[in-house]
């Protein structure tokens, strides 16, 4: 597979210079008629050159001593060109079955997100519950009270004890925190017994 070159301008500037030579051998200027200037960029294949082209153009220049143009001057600003590749063609039956694949396992995804949805749960109104959900409600909300008054009851009854010994107020605190810490966590204990 030949190499080519991405045809820039300055290489169609020296074709096109190449052209109006007299003594141009007939199958150079065959192959080089091709890549002159004629507007036609937008063709895939007007956009490189093969690089003995390319190379034989430079020969050509050199042989008669009159262009001090070297060769990578020659190919300055172009690059090795790639073609872009082929879109391969999708087998039609592949397609038919990665269709069939994909509607099987939405169909499982839906079914598995709508297990726990029957009839009877639609029908279910939301105020039917009400009078449990407040019930339980109402049981946490005294648990939480109930141990917010005695872990304040812990820490007034240390910090009265410590203060009726005629202790410094800073050990007073320090008695009824330690005081109310340790009831705190009895009580936590069994609150966490009690729901599990």
């Amino acid at each position: 597979m030949a190499v080519h070159v991405t045809l820039t301008g300055k290489l169609r500037r020296i074709i096109g210079t190449i052209l109006t030579d007299d003594d141009l051998p007939t199958k150079l200027k065959s192959k080089l008629e091709i890549f002159s200037c004629n507007g036609e960029d937008e063709k895939e294949e007007m956009k490189s050159i093969p690089f003995d082209t390319v190379h034989q153009c430079y020969r050509h220049l050199i042989k008669d001593g009159t262009s001090s143009l070297y060769l990578h001057e020659l190919l300055e600003d172009s690059d090795v060109y790639f073609p872009p590749l082929p879109k391969p063609q999708r087998n039609p039956e592949l397609v038919a079955r990665l269709e069939r694949l994909q509607r099987q396992q939405e169909e499982r995804e839906y079914r598995r997100m709508t297990k726990g949805i029957n009839s009877e749960t639609l029908k279910k109104s939301t105020l039917e519950d009400f009078g449990t959900e407040v019930r339980a409600v109402k049981k946490q909300l005294m648990t939480v009270f109930n141990s917010f008054l005695t872990v304040i009851g812990a820490f007034v009854f240390g910090y009265m004890a410590a203060s009726y010994s005629h202790q410094p107020v800073t050990l007073c605190v320090m008695v009824g925190i330690v005081l109310s810490t340790i009831v705190g966590l009895a009580d936590l204990y069994f609150i966490v017994k009690s729901t599990l």
